[in-house]
């Protein structure tokens, strides 16, 4: 390889999208303008078949240990009434050990609230892990307290404000 095209492929931007909504992923697939770069995956996080076969996959494929940025938007509440405090924690650590940078968009306990709400009218199964979360009110502060933990190690860079859309915080993290 010659040194210009070294450099382009240390600027080469990929991109791994995964979500466990296997119609979001073939929705944002079908759309992909960008298939060479932007790969959508469907995959469950909290498992470890998800965290082998679709994100330690990809790592490997790229030679790379870790991610160099990971965005979490709009996710921790679904995973905290899924899977509980233990699951959330889990969660958190294990983006914290293939990620360079975190930026994270917690959710208030007031979208907690509706979620479960919601799910009440629609008659739907309730959240089995609601009754007893420990991280409630405070989620938010929780969630930040525990990313700068020795369970994950990070160190808070920078509050980014607010999301436009939700009024949601923005919060940069890093490992380095």
């Amino acid at each position: 390889m010659k040194a210009s095209d070294d450099r382009n492929a240390c600027n080469r931007l990929l991109i791994l999208a995964v979500d466990i909504d296997a119609t979001l992923i073939q929705r944002s697939t079908e759309s992909n303008h960008h298939v060479d770069n932007i790969f959508y995956r469907t995959a469950d996080i909290q498992s470890d078949r998800g965290r082998r076969e679709v994100v330690g996959e990809f790592l490997g494929n790229y030679a790379a240990k870790k991610f160099s940025i990971i965005f979490v938007n709009s996710i921790t509440m679904w995973i905290h009434l899924n899977c509980g405090d233990d699951g959330l924690r889990d969660f958190l650590r294990y983006i914290s050990s293939i990620a360079e940078y975190i930026l994270i968009e917690p959710q208030d306990w007031k979208c907690y609230q509706s979620a479960v709400r919601r799910m009440k009218k629609l008659g739907c199964q309730p959240f089995q892990h609601f009754p007893v979360l420990e991280w409630r009110e405070n989620v938010s502060e929780q969630i930040l307290n525990y990313l700068q933990s020795k369970a994950c190690g990070l160190k808070f860079v920078k509050d980014l404000g607010q999301t436009e859309l939700w009024n949601r915080p923005l919060y940069l993290f890093t490992s380095l």
